[in-house]
């Protein structure tokens, strides 16, 4: 018999409990490995989760504030009948479809810009209702043969007959154009009062669009906070957001310069700026010829790289003196009067609606022999009036181009604007980035050429330079410069002398013009 050791004698027993510890930490092993792999699957499924919940939320609060406005728009038109508040609807729901993608496409987009969008377009659309419901309902019309109360609305519509069908040209020279555009736009069929309307409505919210996205790359930042400042800026000038809810042509003024200012400054691609110059310059031929020139004085600003340069100094003057020259000539040529009494540019003289402005500055008639030198010396109190007008209180007076144009009188947004922009011009304008300030030149520019053809009192047609004002306030805005001692002792004296200037003019007018000032 062979002896066997006591270690031997237990190695199976050894090697069976061996095993199975093995088992066991395997069995462990793979335990923890799969409550891993499910903590991990848990964890990935939460994210899922979390995500959809907030993608469901983040769609929530974009479609239901959508939602909600479309149907005060609804309910506005229900109340206020032109058209079917089906129709309403749906221009309504088209409107926003395109400036929505267009501010997502070309600007950088944020929560307070989609917002202040939002505003503008509720108001233009509400606007746009009643006005419609003013001319037609209101005057027991239809929306296919509206009552128009003002001559240029009116004009405008039968102009745009007379060419769909093929009649007698109507008009005069120089308001005929927005009649032949909106024949164009009519696409041959026979037009409604209200998709005229919501054309301007929608060219109002596409320049306040591209004036933000300009603005974000004129600051050489692409801040969506200059973006939302500079669309703040310009939809919040009461009357520029008026002018797309009535049927005039300020709409698309407003537009073209809006399309040069991205052209100049905000595009990217050459062919992008060339394009947006061409459609520019083709509405331009039919809406305000002088706009043409207008573009290409707000081109030179643009190229001037350094004020200084004698060439961009010598082409300016020369384009501005022409340009002065033919608006001019324009007006005291062979051109009709109208039946108010006015040209398209220079208020003629005898003008009943203007007895304050004629008895307190003179007559501003080049007709009746008033010189060049004499408009230039009376220069500053014409920008004044350009400044001032359209004047707050009178909230009743210009209704007869729609209910709406009482939003014109609501002047103070401009007057606060004009006092950040009139800040920027003495102080600051230096410090801005180059392209804000060419802007800004041009504005100003423009702003004085139009003082200096019409003396002041035809406050709509500086609307089109607005969108060359916003981004200055907006850069001046972003850099909290408005926190300034001195911006503050500014804004205190700005204010008592706005308050003091109304307080004169309306005095005036109470004494000479006790009607009101029609012509502002």
């Amino acid at each position: 018999m062979v002896a066997v050791s006591h270690s031997e004698a237990f190695a199976p027993i050894r090697a069976a409990k061996l095993a199975k510890k093995l088992s066991w930490a395997k069995n462990l092993t793979i335990k923890v490995t799969i409550l891993i792999q499910n903590i991990l699957l848990l964890s990935k499924q939460s994210k899922l989760i979390r995500n959809f919940v907030a993608m469901k939320a983040n769609m929530d609060s974009k479609i239901l504030p959508v939602v909600l406005c479309v149907a005060v728009i609804a309910s506005v038109s229900y109340i206020f009948p032109s058209d079917s508040v089906v129709q309403v609807l749906m221009l309504s729901t088209a409107t926003w479809f395109v400036t929505w993608n267009l501010y997502r496409r070309i600007a950088p987009a944020e929560r307070a810009g989609g917002v202040s969008l939002l505003i503008f377009w509720v108001l233009l659309c509400v606007g746009c209702v009643l006005n419609s419901w003013w001319f037609t309902t209101a005057q027991g019309a239809t929306s296919e043969n509206p009552v128009f109360i003002n001559n240029d609305a009116w004009l405008a519509w039968e102009q745009m007959k007379a060419v769909l069908s093929g009649g007698e040209d109507l008009g005069l020279p120089a308001r005929r154009g927005y009649g032949y555009l909106l024949a164009w736009l009519s696409w041959g069929g026979s037009p409604t009062l209200l998709p005229l309307l919501w054309l301007n409505s929608l060219a109002i919210l596409i320049a306040i669009v591209l004036t933000g996205a300009s603005a974000s790359r004129m600051a050489a930042t692409r801040s969506a906070r200059v973006c939302t400042l500079a669309m703040i800026c310009t939809g919040g000038v009461c009357y520029f957001l008026a002018s797309g809810t009535i049927l005039i042509k300020d709409a698309f003024s407003c537009l073209i310069m809006a399309m040069a200012l991205y052209a100049f400054y905000g595009a990217r691609r050459c062919l992008t700026r060339w394009i947006l110059l061409s459609v520019a310059m083709l509405l331009a031929v039919p809406v305000r010829s002088h706009l043409l020139v207008f573009i290409a004085i707000a081109g030179v600003c643009s190229l001037a790289e350094n004020w200084r340069s004698k060439v961009a100094l010598a082409a300016w003057a020369v384009i501005v003196g022409g340009a002065l020259y033919m608006l001019v000539r324009s007006a005291v040529g062979d051109m009709p009067v109208a039946a108010d009494g006015t040209t398209n540019l220079v208020l003629q003289g005898g003008n009943a609606r203007l007895n304050a402005y004629n008895i307190v500055a003179g007559e501003y008639d080049s007709v009746n022999g008033t010189t060049a030198w004499y408009h230039i010396v009376r220069l500053p109190f014409s920008v004044a009036v350009q400044f001032l007008t359209p004047l707050p209180k009178e909230f009743a007076r210009d209704t007869i181009f729609g209910p709406t144009l009482f939003w014109s009188h609501i002047s103070y947004p401009w007057y606060a604007l004009g006092g950040i922009l009139l800040y920027v011009l003495f102080f600051r304008l230096r410090q801005a980035p180059r392209m804000v300030s060419a802007a800004m030149i041009f504005a100003v520019t423009a702003t004085v050429m139009t003082a200096y053809a019409t003396g002041g009192t035809i406050s709509r047609y500086c609307l089109p330079w607005l969108p060359f004002f916003a981004p200055a306030a907006a850069w001046f805005l972003s850099t909290d410069g408005w926190r300034s001692r001195s911006f503050k002792y500014w804004a205190v004296c700005y204010v008592i002398g706005i308050a003091a200037a109304i307080a004169v003019v309306f005095y005036f007018i109470d004494t000479y013009s006790p009607g009101g000032w029609e012509a502002a």
